[in-house]
């Protein structure tokens, strides 16, 4: 399969147009315990002692000016969401020809983690190609109430134009080079060139997942879809051969979603979004359509062994509290690994359950289960080094081979709410003295390559 390589599981290729904003929004400004939660962290029960005293003392004289002072510093000491939204607001036609950019040349960020022929050094081997699996958030517009807008039009976010606009992307990739000039800590320049290096050159290999939201869809939509991208998808497949297939059609999408031989082995597999109101295992009774659908969806990924990578963390879009449950491994998901037709479904449950203990501690038993086929990434948690302490720690306590089931994921770009750049994410990992030389290399090449072609 080629030379070495390094798998970013979990990584998002999108910019302001996909993303559901108003979801993000409504997340902390209609969410009470989102908000209670920030005041608890800033506002701790002293503070609010001391200010009920003094103020009525001394505020009526302390100058706005010095309020807003204070509160612009406070946004900008705790809040990356403009680095976030400053890479965001750039086309996702550009996003892998960016993040290559700074991966291979220091610039004034001094961080340079790959050398201009390709080569990144982690635990004691050369990696030679990054391999992206950029997930399609189906961000859909069924559960989004704008009535108290004047234009209370549910937001219309279509997956298709997502979909078209990351394979015009991944496309762009593979045709394209970009400059970027700087004067001082400032670009000057920024110039989009035709490339002379062939695909096989490129430091990038890139197999996106699908996003969809089963509740979105009627079951003769599901259906197409699925047959669409998935039509030569096999259980049958050997690594091998499911590789060449998304290697062969990797960059070559010319546009047209109605073009179903266009359409084929474009995606390595399926991302589902629980938060925004995706429920993986609906009642019998009460919503038997919506169960069909998720069964349609589940039989087909079986049937054509087609990994599922699924948001497993309290934290991200979530638009309705009660949504939390969907996500919970302990609930719905354990229901459908109890079905026989089920058990051995290919999941990957991102972000290692966030911050839930509990949540961890399943996932690592259902991974831990032979009659299981379960895998954890631990996206948007490596921000520091501290976290792999906790990981290491963590793994100790388990049989030696859940060390097979855990894989490398950034979460980029949304991991810039919490650190400046993949190349920080990348190097925090890299230079980790927690996990051993075997666990990163399993993390980063052996594991990921079973779950996307075994």
């Amino acid at each position: 399969m080629g030379p070495n390589k390094f798998y970013d599981i979990h990584f998002h290729a999108m910019d302001l147009s996909h993303a559901n904003i108003t979801a993000f929004i409504d997340r902390f400004v209609n969410n009470e315990e989102e908000v209670k939660k920030y005041l608890k962290k800033y506002l701790p029960v002293w503070l609010k002692v001391i200010g009920s005293i003094f103020m009525p003392l001394f505020g009526p004289i302390v100058p706005y000016s010095l309020l807003s002072k204070l509160l612009s510093n406070k946004i900008q000491e705790e809040s990356k969401v403009r680095n976030l939204l400053s890479f965001m607001e750039t086309s996702v036609l550009y996003d892998f020809l960016i993040v290559e950019y700074f991966l291979k040349n220091s610039g004034n960020k001094n961080l340079q983690l790959v050398s201009e022929d390709n080569e990144l050094d982690v635990a004691g081997k050369k990696y030679n190609k990054i391999v992206l699996c950029p997930l399609i958030m189906d961000f859909g517009y069924n559960y989004i109430k704008n009535s108290d807008c004047f234009y209370d039009i549910p937001p219309q976010k279509p997956v298709t134009s997502q979909i078209k606009d990351l394979m015009s992307a991944i496309s762009t990739y593979y045709k394209k080079d970009i400059s970027i000039g700087y004067d001082s800590n400032s670009v000057t320049e920024f110039k989009v060139t035709d490339t002379n290096i062939e695909k096989g050159d490129k430091l990038f290999e890139i197999f996106p997942f699908m996003g969809i939201n089963t509740e979105n869809y009627s079951i003769e939509t599901i259906e197409k879809m699925l047959n669409k991208y998935f039509a030569d998808f096999s259980k049958d497949d050997t690594k091998e051969v499911r590789y060449k297939k998304l290697y062969d059609a990797m960059g070559n999408f010319k546009g047209d979603l109605e073009d179903e031989e266009n359409c084929k082995n474009i995606f390595a597999g399926i991302k589902l979004y629980p938060p925004l109101g995706f429920n993986p295992w609906p009642d019998d009774q009460e919503e038997k359509e919506k169960k069909e659908k998720v069964v349609l969806l589940y039989e087909t990924c079986v049937d054509k062994n087609i990994p599922i990578t699924t948001h497993c963390s309290p934290g991200g879009f979530l638009v309705k509290n009660k949504y939390r449950k969907y996500t919970n491994p302990s609930e719905y998901w354990e229901k459908v690994l109890a079905d026989s037709r089920f058990s051995k479904l290919k999941i990957n449950f991102a972000h290692m359950g966030g911050d839930k203990k509990n949540w961890v501690n399943k996932i690592f038993e259902l991974a831990l289960n032979p009659d299981h086929n379960i895998y954890t990434d631990f996206s948007c948690n490596g921000i520091t080094g501290d976290y792999y302490e906790k990981l290491r720690n963590k793994i100790v306590t388990y049989e030696a081979q859940i060390n097979d089931k855990i894989l490398y994921g950034s979460d980029f770009m949304i991991n810039l709410l919490k650190i400046k750049s993949l190349n920080e994410y990348m190097e925090c990992f890299i230079e980790s003295n927690y996990l051993t030389n075997n666990q990163k290399i399993k993390f980063i090449n052996e594991n990921p390559e079973n779950f996307l072609f075994g």
